[in-house]
C-alpha cells in the first residue's frame, strides 16, 4: 500500500487526531454536528476507496451508520458522545488495518481469505466455545444486524490476536464488551442515554449485575480508552503488549459466560 493510500494514511490520521482532540474533555457529552458529519463523510469516502481497492481486507468491515444529529443549536444540532466514540474507533481500526498491511501482506497465516468458521473453530480450540454458544450466551442482543457484527467483530479480534496485530484486537474486543455492557443494561432497565464503557462497568457494580467478571474489565477499559478515546498514546510507535490484547479478548468469553449465567 503505497501512493495513493499514503494520502489516505494522512487523511485518517488526522481525523482520529481531531475527533481524538475533542473527546479530551471527559464532561462533553454533545458536539456541533456540522464538524462530525463532515469527518464522518471524509471517512466513508476513503473507506468506500479502500473496499473498491482491496476489498480482501476492508470488504468485510461494516462501518457505523451515519451520526443523527438534533436541530437545536441554531440550526446546527448536535451529535452525542457516544456516536463520536464509535466514529473515532472505526477511522482507528481502518488506519491501524493500513499501516500494518505490509505485515499482513506477508504474514505466514495471511487475514485474507480466512473464513468466518475458521476463525470460530480457532476460537473454540482456544477459548472452549462454539460460535452456536456465544450466540446463546447473548441472547439479550435480538437485533439481527447488531449480532452479525459482534459475532464478526469477536472472530477477527481473535484471529487478529493469534497473527500479533494487538492493538487492532484490542479495539475490537473492547468495542464487542462495551456494546454488549450496553444492551445488557437498557435490557435490565437501567438507563445508559450519555454513558460510555467505563460507565456500563460502575453501572453494573452498583447494580450487582455480572459479579464474578466485571471486577476484572478494568485494565481492558484503561487500555480501550487510552487507544480509542482520548488518543493518549505517545506516538504511533508505543505498542501494545502482548498480555494487554490476550486479556481484552479472553475478556469477552468471560463476561459472556456471566451474561448466561444471568
Amino acid at each position: 500500500m503505497k501512493n495513493n493510500n499514503e494520502i489516505m494514511k494522512t487523511k485518517l490520521g488526522a481525523i482520529t487526531n481531531r475527533l481524538s482532540e475533542l473527546l479530551k474533555p471527559e464532561k462533553h457529552i454533545y458536539y456541533d454536528a456540522q464538524e462530525i458529519l463532515s469527518s464522518y463523510e471524509t471517512f466513508a469516502r476513503i473507506h468506500d476507496a479502500l473496499t473498491k481497492e482491496h476489498s480482501d481486507l476492508f470488504g468485510d468491515f461494516i462501518r457505523m451508520e451515519k451520526p443523527s444529529q438534533t436541530t437545536d443549536s441554531d440550526g446546527r444540532g448536535y451529535v452525542g458522545r457516544q456516536e463520536l466514540e464509535s466514529l473515532n474507533r472505526d477511522v482507528k481500526y481502518i488506519l491501524d488495518i493500513i499501516e500494518h498491511a505490509n505485515s499482513y501482506t506477508n504474514a505466514k497465516e495471511p487475514l485474507t481469505g480466512i473464513k468466518n468458521t475458521e476463525m470460530w473453530t480457532l476460537i473454540q480450540e482456544n477459548y472452549d466455545v462454539t460460535k452456536q454458544q456465544f450466540g446463546k450466551k447473548m441472547n439479550f442482543v435480538k437485533d439481527e444486524f447488531k449480532r452479525k457484527i459482534i459475532f464478526r467483530d469477536v472472530a477477527d479480534a481473535s484471529y487478529l490476536l493469534k497473527l500479533g496485530f494487538y492493538k487492532p484486537a484490542v479495539i475490537l474486543a473492547g468495542g464487542v464488551i462495551e456494546e454488549l455492557l450496553r444492551i445488557y443494561l437498557t435490557n435490565k432497565g437501567v438507563s445508559v442515554k450519555d454513558k460510555r464503557f467505563v460507565d456500563y462497568i460502575d453501572l453494573c457494580k452498583e447494580q450487582g449485575f455480572l459479579k464474578k467478571s466485571i471486577h476484572r474489565l478494568g485494565d481492558v477499559v484503561r487500555c480501550f480508552r487510552n487507544i480509542v478515546h482520548l488518543g493518549t498514546e505517545k506516538r504511533r510507535e508505543d505498542s501494545i503488549l502482548k498480555s494487554t490484547a490476550t486479556m481484552a479478548v479472553s475478556a469477552i468469553f468471560t463476561i459472556a459466560n456471566d451474561f448466561y449465567q444471568k
